[in-house]
């Protein structure tokens, strides 16, 4: 029994990696999900002979779009970024393939308990998070994710199979379990306060219902009983901590259409600059996983809070895969909305209907929500969508009785022949991509080190960052170029003509390694700039530009970096061009920051105003300055004490 078990405990260890219970340990719970998922694959595949493959065009088209994907690593332009970023997507992908290929109805059974008891303590702790410690958590409940709206779509998920099972459960004892954890699930969207995830469902569960009603007929006090406890949590939401946080308030905010900016929450902005990256790198991509590296180029003046994601998965897909990204995602939701009829209208009993739609209506929402956020970006639910994928595709199955193809290897070859073969190219790709995991973490520790002042332990970890990372992490040179810049900058005047040129050399051949690796980077602009000014000139190429250009090119890529900002309104200054210098810094103070390097910005402006007596503008900047340091109070504090520290007091 456990030998049979042992391949579903391993996955489900994975999805556990993948909710990042330890906020410090992200990149490792991160690389743990990925390397679980592998093994779990190699296992998976090797046990029980030939494969068995259902011949169908949803197979076919999530094949083509993974290697879409895996060709935009190819062609990025930052290659490790994208490398690990596939790894990511090809958690779902690898978990859809392996459970057709080699699931049985057991093994689909008892990933299903086990993830439900996940769910059930996700839903608990959510609750806990909104009604016990809304203080703590803001008046949204959001871990082990860091987004609500994440947290919304993981439990969206595992509601419509609550809702599922509950009908379709033959004993009471289940159905009333599916009911308790389907209401448990509810509260965990509303306390996560996501709209999003709350008007994808509603209309979705309508029609799935609707579907279902011979079934529904049965079970009308379950869905009432489901009806009036997940409506008093909807309406329970308005004691929140933060009223304006809370689902109710937005929900009614919308109904009133007093709060169109607030419902669109800046996407309005994303999707214009995410157009503009279309038009720019649309018909190949930028590669995959790289939105964030070119969104601020084209990022509207409008836009003052920025982002990591297009907050539309197929857009994005537009963006970094090209025009076949959208195409093949849309074509695939086509097929398996066509093979859901199919397999519905041969479905002979209710519950073969059940076990097709409550995966597929699940999966709808997920992809309705998808296009105002994330989901598809995010580790968690890619596992979840993944097996929900596979549980419709057996469920399909088993009513359309697809031909199945036999594919194997030649009967000579041994059992450990095949299995080194099946895992060579997870092998492979478990290389490259650990490199990269621990290049990053090892600059990690190189910035922890340098914060703390341990310059010897910073060296050595930025020398095995580069090493280890084959020398494609772009950061670990960021932090190296750092030292030879600060005592360039801070001992110039002790320093001999000799010394300065091998300093200057030295960093000019950090960052000229990190533009090599990410042409996308403003640091290296911005450090090139600094370099310009500190460093000696006659060890420079006679190409190089003056700092002005590298800072205003940086500003180009990334109107938020501070330091280019101030360096380029402090060079007008010098010049005296102060008006100009003025201009520089009022048009990044539009832009909401986390950086203490603000402060900065917003004193310069404070002291031009009341030398020229604009007594608007200076309260104005004042104002910005003070909800500044109220977020940066708010975020000390919330780091630096821990949930036990804020029950019991203390830091």
């Amino acid at each position: 029994m456990i030998q049979k078990l042992s391949p579903s405990l391993i996955w489900i260890a994975a999805l556990l990696c993948g909710l990042f219970f330890i906020n410090d340990l992200q990149l490792e719970l991160f690389a743990s999900a990925v390397i679980l998922v592998f093994v779990w694959s190699v296992i998976s595949l090797s046990k029980d002979g030939d494969w068995q493959i259902p011949s169908s065009w949803v197979l076919k088209l999530m094949a083509v779009f993974w290697l879409l994907v895996f060709v935009s690593v190819i062609g990025s332009d930052v290659l490790n970024v994208s490398l690990m970023a596939f790894c990511l997507f090809s958690i779902m992908p690898l978990t859809f393939f392996v459970f057709v290929i080699k699931g049985s109805d057991n093994s689909f059974i008892y990933t299903a308990k086990a993830v439900g008891l996940i769910y059930a303590g996700l839903s608990l702790s959510a609750l806990a998070q909104f009604f016990v410690f809304g203080e703590y958590f803001g008046g949204r409940a959001n871990y082990p994710l860091a987004n609500p709206n994440s947290l919304a779509a993981l439990f969206s998920l595992g509601f419509f199979c609550s809702v599922g099972l509950m009908l379709g459960a033959n004993q009471r004892l289940y159905r009333n379990l599916a009911l308790v954890l389907a209401i448990l699930l509810f509260g965990g969207i509303v306390v996560a306060a996501s709209r999003g995830a709350l008007y994808a469902l509603v209309p979705t569960l309508f029609v799935f219902l609707f579907c279902m009603r011979d079934v529904v007929v049965a079970h009308v006090r379950c869905l009432g009983i489901l009806a009036v406890c997940c409506s008093a949590l909807f309406f329970l939401t308005s004691l929140g901590i933060a009223e304006s946080e809370s689902l109710f308030y937005r929900v009614v905010s919308d109904s009133q259409g007093d709060n169109l900016n607030g419902f669109t929450n800046n996407r309005l902005n994303l999707w214009a600059a995410s157009v503009a990256m279309i038009k720019a790198h649309g018909l190949f991509g930028t590669g995959f996983g790289t939105y964030f590296l070119y969104f601020p180029e084209f990022r509207l003046s409008d836009d003052i809070f920025g982002t990591y994601y297009a907050h539309n998965d197929p857009l994005q897909y537009w963006v970094e895969l090209g025009v076949l990204g959208p195409l093949l995602f849309y074509a695939f939701i086509i097929t398996v909305i066509g093979r859901t009829v199919q397999a519905v209208k041969r479905a002979v009993t209710p519950h073969q209907k059940i076990l097709i739609l409550t995966p597929f209506f699940a999966l709808c929402a997920a992809i309705i929500h998808t296009h105002v956020t994330f989901n598809l970006y995010n580790v968690s639910i890619l596992f979840v969508i993944g097996f929900l994928l596979a549980v419709w595709f057996y469920a399909t199955q088993k009513t359309l009785q697809s031909e199945i193809k036999t594919v194997g290897f030649p009967e000579q070859y041994s059992n450990g022949v095949r299995m080194t073969l099946i895992a060579l190219p997870f092998v492979l790709m478990a290389a490259l991509f650990m490199a990269y995991i621990t290049g990053e973490h090892y600059t990690n520790k190189a910035r922890d080190h340098m914060l703390a002042g341990e310059l010897e332990e910073f060296a050595d970890d930025v020398i095995f960052a580069q090493r280890i990372g084959f020398n494609g992490n772009y950061r670990a040179y960021l932090l190296a170029v750092s030292m030879p810049l600060s005592l360039l900058e801070e001992a110039g005047d002790k320093l001999n003509t000799e010394q300065k040129e091998e300093l200057t050399k030295s960093a000019l051949g950090y960052i000229n390694h990190v533009r090599y690796i990410n042409p996308r980077s403003s640091s290296a602009l911005y450090y090139m700039g600094k370099l310009i000014d500190v460093g000696e000139q006659d060890a420079l190429s006679k190409e190089t530009q003056p700092a002005e250009f590298y800072y205003s090119e940086a500003l180009k890529i990334d109107p938020l970096h501070l330091g280019s900002r101030l360096a380029l309104a402090k060079i007008y200054d010098r010049s005296g061009d102060a008006k100009r210098g003025i201009e520089i810094l009022e048009q990044g103070a539009q832009y909401k920051y986390s950086s203490i390097n603000s402060m900065n910005l917003y004193q310069k402006l404070v002291e031009y105003y009341l030398q020229n007596g604009d007594a608007q503008k200076r309260d104005e900047t004042l104002q910005k300055m003070r909800s500044f340091q109220r977020r940066l109070a708010t975020q000390i504090k919330k780091d630096n004490q821990s949930l036990g520290g804020h029950i019991w007091g203390g830091e």
